[in-house]
């Protein structure tokens, strides 16, 4: 055995560890491609959450605004925007939690 198989023989090492980085790096870029997907999609549902808060909330209270009586219309909307704004909030909170479970 001479001085060029030990040669080989390191080089088959040196390439197989760097096999296993490269594999490792590409791990760690689909987990954290991962975890900002999840946290877009929790920022889009918080977002969603202010938007139907603000948008069918207050828009049931226009009424207050143009000076009419309250309907149960109103109400119902009110109630519903209160009920989807919370859902929303809690998906993306949810989305959250699990990723950090997760680290």
């Amino acid at each position: 055995m001479g001085v060029s198989d030990y040669l080989l023989n390191f080089a088959d090492v040196i390439q197989s560890i760097s096999n296993m980085v490269t594999e490792v790096n590409s791990k760690n870029q689909l987990v954290e491609r991962n975890f900002k997907r999840n946290e877009m999609l929790a920022e889009y549902f918080f977002g969603l959450s202010k938007m139907v808060c603000s948008g069918i909330g207050i828009g049931a209270l226009s009424p207050l605004f143009t000076g009419e009586a309250m309907g149960v219309t109103n109400y119902v909307c009110m109630g519903c925007a209160v009920i989807a704004a919370a859902c929303f909030a809690y998906a993306g909170n949810y989305l959250l939690k699990v990723e950090l479970k997760k680290k």
